[in-house]
């Protein structure tokens, strides 16, 4: 089976020096920054690789540009269907198998072509897509992957950092890779596992190293630029030993259009001008222009767009004021599909990254009761360069109560946004009631860039989101002003959920600033905290997992990583993952601390390492 239509190829101009001679020690910075594997230079597998770049290029850290272009150039990644890469993402167990088969392909032939194997034996193969399903059987038939211990294959399961080790290295070894057994003596590795023993032999040959407190933290999840070390590294091995036949085969990226000048119009197939309050029908990939101006609600209804022809929705040439007193909403979105509101449609200035007076978000919202909602199967939703506020109920929130459990609602992201002035919630996604088992569980969420400030409830809930959440550099200030105790919190992240919380910064929370009571399983790292009137960072003991099949993964380790925590009304950090077997509170700074900076619950270990407080 190939993975896509063949293209000419090129073959990799490689020279003699070896890769391992080059390899530059990363520096551990952060939990994301850090893959914890060694700086793979691109001279001898990258050498005169085509150019690569994705949509949120600028957003891959500089210590993984050069090895996700390379992994790039060879088609081992080919991003994702609206131009992005996504590199923050946890690499999921479907997304791992289609990395590593075009990595066992390339190694070997040169190709991405994955041949044709029997069909796995895993009760849960359906649930994965059609083309991962391929690289899984491919895989399980080379011996690469082997599945979990009670059979089943997990797809959407997250890889860890030991579990990414155990795929590369089984993989190099398939192709022709000798890998001698290492001695690095890592002090969290569990003594005598094939996971263990395959992370010393990725260690002994230089793909990866551990962290500078002397650990690997093999629990990590893996996100999808620290993968591309991995297989850089693994290449360069390959490389080295003569194992190595790889061919540049660059994916075709579509990168989004440019935001014009001010002023001026986009290529719109159709403008709804400011008296049409309901849009019912669009092809997909059409580009519906708002006409600039003071309008009441949007309902955009059954709109479906595809993966590769998503439906956009702009503002034409101005801004648009979407005051909609009285309405349910201001926008709208019920049973609609791969659909993005973007404000871009004159340049926009809008989200974290600018201070309140400097806003200019090409949509407006405001006067409604929620702001914008996302309800009956809705899906695959981008909402960016927005503001909502002064609205009596939610600010932007997504989740449908209309179906079964059974129904699982995938991708939505709100990039770029101005929330403030809000009822209850700025940000309200997915079910608070997951252990009901009343509502639909979301893959995929990525709350980016938002600056959320003044909100009645919590500044950032999300409930029942098991798998791909992500709530990152966002500022949150001023939250809970209603006074309602259990709506005071700066981020929830809520039953059912486990979500990385990383590089955001919530100031002026009643309670805690991040408050986390979902699944576990997920790194809270790298967020300023300040002024949280009673804990900083608060982790609650979850485990609904207990009760709810769906997420039999659960519960898993808690990582707080890298904080700066200050002026709290009581303890800094306070831990209550009981289940987690490898909870870690490392690099974190507190200051004027108002109970214990750390505390571990009843029942809670942890690795407790290079935190300071004064």
């Amino acid at each position: 089976m190939s993975f896509r239509n063949r293209r000419p190829r090129v073959r990799a101009a490689v020279g003699g020096a070896a890769l391992l001679a080059t390899l530059v020690p990363a520096t551990v910075a952060s939990a994301d920054s850090a893959a914890g594997a060694a700086g793979a230079s691109p001279e001898a597998v990258c050498a005169d690789a085509p150019t690569v770049t994705f949509a949120d290029s600028d957003r891959i850290d500089p210590a993984f540009r050069t090895t996700v272009a390379c992994m790039a150039a060879y088609g081992i990644t080919v991003g994702h269907p609206d131009g992005s890469f996504r590199p923050g993402r946890s690499v999921t167990r479907q997304q791992m198998a289609l990395f590593v088969a075009r990595f066992l392909t390339q190694a070997e032939d040169g190709t991405l072509d994955v041949p044709a194997a029997p069909r796995a034996d895993y009760p849960d193969r359906g649930t994965a897509t059609v083309e991962a399903r391929a690289a899984i059987d491919y895989l399980t038939a080379r011996g690469v992957v082997t599945g979990r211990a009670d059979g089943t294959y997990r797809p959407n399961a997250v890889v860890t950092r030991q579990q990414m080790a155990s795929f590369i290295a089984r993989a190099m070894r398939e192709a022709g890779a000798t890998l001698a057994a290492g001695s690095a003596r890592f002090s969290d590795l569990e003594s005598g596992t094939d996971h263990t023993r395959n992370v010393r032999a990725l260690a002994e040959a230089g793909v990866l190293r551990g962290y500078g407190d002397g650990t690997f933290r093999p629990g990590n999840p893996v996100t999808r630029q620290q993968l591309s070390q991995f297989v850089v590294g693994g290449a360069g091995v390959q490389h080295e030993q003569d194992a190595w036949h790889g061919a540049f085969d660059p994916p075709e990226v579509t990168l989004p259009q440019r935001t014009p000048p001010p002023g001026t119009s986009l290529a719109c197939d159709r403008v709804v001008p400011r008296g049409q309050r309901e849009v019912s029908r669009a092809a997909a990939g059409e580009v519906l222009c708002l006409e600039p101006g003071t309008r009441g609600e949007l309902r955009l209804f059954g709109l479906q767009g595809t993966a590769a022809a998503p439906i956009t929705i702009v503002n034409d040439g101005g801004v648009v004021d979407i005051r909609a007193r009285g309405a349910y909403a201001g926008i709208e979105i019920r049973d609609s599909s791969h659909l993005r509101i973007t404000g871009t449609g004159v340049v926009s200035q809008c989200g974290a990254g600018v201070g309140e007076s400097e806003q200019r978000c090409g949509i407006r919202i405001s006067e409604s009761g929620n702001g914008l909602t996302g309800k009956v199967r809705t899906e695959h939703l981008v909402v960016d360069h927005v503001e909502v506020g002064n609205v009596s109920s939610s600010g932007l929130g997504v989740h449908d109560k209309t179906q079964s459990r059974s129904w699982v609602q995938r991708n939505v992201a709100f990039r770029d946004l101005y929330v403030h002035d809000i009822g209850t919630e700025g940000h309200y996604h997915g079910s608070s009631k997951y252990t009901a088992g009343e509502a639909p569980l979301l893959d995929g969420v990525e709350i980016t860039r938002n600056l959320v400030v003044r909100t009645g409830r919590d500044g950032i809930q999300v409930g029942s989101a098991p798998w791909n959440c992500r709530i990152a550099d966002n500022v949150v200030r001023d939250t809970g002003r209603n006074g309602e105790s259990s709506h005071e919190f700066g981020i929830i992240v809520n039953r059912g959920a486990a979500c990385d919380v990383v590089g955001n910064r919530v100031e002026r929370s009643p309670r805690s600033g991040i408050y986390d009571q979902g699944l576990h399983g997920q790194v809270i790292a790298r967020n300023t905290v300040l002024d949280s009137g009673e804990v900083g960072i608060n982790v609650r003991e979850g485990n609904q997992s207990r009760t709810n099949p769906e997420t039999p993964d659960f519960p898993r380790s808690t990582h707080v990583l890298d904080n700066r925590i200050e002026r709290t009304g009581d303890e800094g950090i306070s831990l209550g993952n009981a289940a987690g077997t490898d909870n870690r509170i490392v690099g974190n700074r507190l200051a004027r601390i108002g109970g214990e900076p750390i505390r571990l619950r009843s029942g809670v270990s942890a690795t407790v390492t290079n935190n300071t407080a004064s």
